[in-house]
């Protein structure tokens, strides 16, 4: 096998090993399963934790902007509403609904741990989606899609 190869796999791997160690080092932060009002919390729900769903609506509710694509806005409405926004393209405006997902027994056998998941279901006419609450802030908002992998990001704007 060629000398530069298995050193770029080396390298790579000692990437993904300093990588592995740094994020496992990190101090874990507060649950956010305490708050009991409506006061946006400044924790990342952690794997297995118990999370006040109550707490956790009041947190999300509002209107957030996509720090990836600006022009698109998520509102989450305190009755249960979602509606979806795409400046300059008024057709692009969907109404739906969500939910946080309090029996994970509800949710697709597909989804693995989903015991061990905070998870919102927004439903469109068109699709039902199923984000895990990845961290909620006052000011910042990061859901990943259930079974895509990918993780959205967004700042409050309301």
């Amino acid at each position: 096998m060629n000398s530069k190869i298995l050193v770029g796999i080396a390298v790579v791997c000692a990437l993904g090993l300093a990588s592995y160690l740094w994020y496992s080092g990190q101090p874990k932060k507060d649950t956010g399963a305490e708050h009991a009002t409506s006061t946006p919390s400044t924790a990342k729900p952690q794997k297995g934790a118990s999370v006040n769903p109550a707490a956790l609506k009041a947190d999300v509710t509002g209107t957030w902007q996509s720090t990836d694509d600006p022009k698109f806005t998520r509102e989450f409405r305190a009755n249960g509403t979602v509606v979806d926004r795409y400046e300059g393209n008024k057709d692009a405006t969907t109404e739906g609904s969500w939910k946080v997902v309090t029996d994970s027994r509800t949710l697709p056998a597909s989804i693995p741990n989903a015991k061990d998941l905070t998870i919102i279901q927004v439903g469109f006419p068109e699709e039902v989606l199923l984000f895990t609450v990845v961290g909620v802030s006052s000011t910042e908002l990061e859901l990943s899609y259930v079974g895509r992998g990918n993780t959205l990001h967004f700042t409050r704007i309301k």
